[in-house]
């Protein structure tokens, strides 16, 4: 091996002391799923998930400057040795334990590429090469000294208030030269211009079109190839609509994707691609690229399809609903939608999902997402359940209380039995039910409102008319900033505790598991403080800072229900987390067939390399 990449190995042994060399590795499988498809639909998979796992190399820069470097510099060293990772120590005779040091980095490098990024939650920061072994900044957030950021690139430190400047979901940089000032928004897209184009009249602030420009173009070339395996006119459409967005970065563009996207009812291969969730922006506004490529469980979607069928006699028992239908608005009362289409809800086996964190639900497209929550609003949704993301309690699989940590000791062995099937239905409700209610109340266009301006709503929460609502062209996110997304995902959280309750929806699943559940939101609030960000008094996760807020209600309302055992809630139990493992497809001529790796650190990053990104 190159004696450069030989120190390079060393000092990332070195750093990755700081991962638990043995991580859990889960493998989600799904050969069973795609030996179901058809041939075309097999390439139509293939061509998608190539374009799924590209959107890598957009991911990496978005987390940190130094990702991108960090995944070549794994796939270098997997390559030198052709994944024979003892012959990277065969010839070091002056470390002692250098063998560890290699598990560790073997370890390292597997959470590394399953986080697709190199902070996982508020670590130390490994920087690649020189900053890789400096302890900040160690964590993400607006730039400073503690923190950084992908989204706000370049020397030159842009403060949180300059941010504020432009509330877009692209990339923002701030340059100086001499005693000037600019701001660049950064737009992802496959076309530049010659020039920047200024967005305010002083032009201190500028567009850029190109961000990402290269690995964009890969992405729509694989879409055009996918385009020809299509089993509908419908997803060719949006195929050709994710192409023209990509190409173009005209946002108008990707609504337009997912509202014809939404009309591709249970479709054998689903898939969602574009900068869908702000999951790493400090701000909470700009979003980041995934890639969805999947399979649908057409039994495990069947208990799914009865659940949004009777979804009208769920909704109507929501606090905002019950007792609303005769205050205005439709059938539901001012405050929620008419829902004149059921929502599309199926179950599936993820085959290429590409995404800094892998959930057991989806409900796209996000309200979360700055540019559209306006086609929620017209167009719809649809709600998939991860079925491959989790694994049922295995009875003879051996266990102890580390398993479940901040349980009482007397009831883990019953919250692992139960912990799957809660865990399965919470998020079912979540989805549908969560982000799936509500109402924007809006003035739509000036004069134009979806509320009786006349006689306002009376809000149920002071007893009197509503005194404001959105104005043109105002939208979920922009209003409420970096609080948006932790909101709305502490609202659908709620929703599943409160509707899980319901004896009707509990039949439809068979199980009864309702104490487990609120169990389960106080385990989940205490693991959420492992994303709690003491130096900047931030949350580095929106979904925990929700899951924080429950706990704390439950704690201060629930009448002695859940207690804290403060003696108990240290460090030590900070347990880690399962990195999950995909398979990869691969074309020969026109055959495509799926390979499966072994559940094991080198597994995966074996299984990264094969993806040649």
């Amino acid at each position: 091996m190159p004696p450069n990449l030989l120190t390079t190995a060393r000092a990332m042994g070195n750093t990755a002391r700081y991962i638990n060399p043995n991580v859990t590795v889960r493998p989600m499988k799904i050969g069973v799923q795609f030996d179901g498809l058809n041939s075309r639909q097999k390439l139509y998979a293939y061509h998608m998930s190539r374009a799924a796992w590209l959107g890598a190399r957009i991911i990496f820069p978005q987390v940190s400057p130094e990702s991108s470097v960090i995944f070549d510099l794994i796939m270098e060293l997997f390559r030198s040795c052709n994944g024979r990772w003892d012959e990277l120590v065969r010839d070091i005779h002056d470390i002692p334990d250098v063998g560890e040091q290699l598990e560790c980095f073997r370890a390292y490098a597997a959470v590394f590429l399953t986080n697709v990024g190199n902070y996982f939650g508020n670590p130390l920061l490994e920087h690649c090469l020189d900053a890789m072994l400096s302890p900040l900044p160690g964590n993400l957030g607006f730039p400073s000294d503690v923190a950084q950021s992908g989204y706000y690139p370049g020397d030159t430190r842009i403060t949180s208030e300059e941010i504020k400047m432009e509330k877009r979901i692209h990339v923002y940089e701030k340059t100086c030269t001499g005693e000037s000032e600019t701001y660049e928004v950064l737009l992802a897209s496959v076309e530049t211009d010659p020039k920047p184009n200024p967005l305010r009249t002083d032009a201190d602030v500028v567009l850029i079109r190109g961000d990402h420009s290269e690995v964009l173009q890969k992405i729509s070339d694989c879409l055009a190839d996918a385009s020809e395996f299509v089993d509908n006119p419908t997803q060719r459409k949006y195929i050709d609509e994710y192409r023209q967005h990509f190409i173009s970065g005209d946002l108008e563009m990707h609504k337009k994707s997912q509202r014809t996207w939404v009309k591709d009812l249970k479709p054998a291969v689903e898939v969602a691609f574009g900068f869908v969730e702000p999951y790493r922006d400090p701000y909470g506004t700009r979003a980041e690229f995934e890639g969805i490529v999947s399979i649908v469980d057409s039994e495990a979607t069947r208990e799914l399809t009865t659940l949004v069928r009777d979804s009208k006699k769920f909704i109507s028992t929501l606090p905002w609903v019950e007792n609303q239908q005769d205050r205005g608005g439709g059938r539901n009362g001012p405050f929620e939608k008419d829902l004149p289409e059921l929502p599309d809800f199926t179950a599936i086996h993820a085959l290429a999902y590409c995404s800094s964190i892998i959930f057991l639900g989806v409900n796209l497209p996000n309200l979360t997402s700055f540019s559209n929550d306006d086609v929620r609003q017209t167009a719809g949704f649809k709600n998939v359940m991860i079925a491959n993301r989790n694994q049922p309690w295995d009875p003879n699989a051996p266990w102890s209380p580390r398993d479940a940590p901040f349980v009482d000791t007397s009831e883990v062995l019953t919250f692992l039995q139960h912990q799957y099937f809660a865990s399965y239905l919470h998020i079912t409700i979540h989805e549908l039910f969560g982000h799936g209610t509500g109402k924007l109340l809006a003035e739509e266009s000036p004069g134009r409102y979806n509320f009786n301006i006349e006689n306002p709503p009376t809000s149920p929460l002071t007893g009197k008319p509503i005194q404001t609502w959105y104005k043109p062209g105002q939208t979920w996110t922009a209003v409420f900033g970096n609080i948006a997304t932790s909101m709305e995902e502490c609202r659908a959280e709620c929703v599943g505790s409160y509707l899980i309750t319901e004896p009707a929806l509990l039949e439809i699943f068979l199980h009864g598991f309702i104490y487990n559940d609120y169990l389960g939101v106080g385990v989940g609030g205490l693991r959420a403080l492992e994303n709690y960000i003491v130096e900047d008094k931030k949350w580095g996760q929106a979904h925990d800072r929700g899951h924080f807020a429950m706990l704390r209600v439950l704690l201060a309302e629930s009448d002695g229900f859940m207690t804290l055992d403060i003696a108990n809630i240290v460090l030590v139990n900070k347990t880690s987390k399962p990195i999950l493992m995909q398979g990869n497809l691969f074309l020969e001529g026109d055959v495509v067939t799926f390979k499966e790796y072994e559940p094991t650190v080198d597994g995966v990053i074996q299984s990264w390399a094969e993806r040649n990104v």
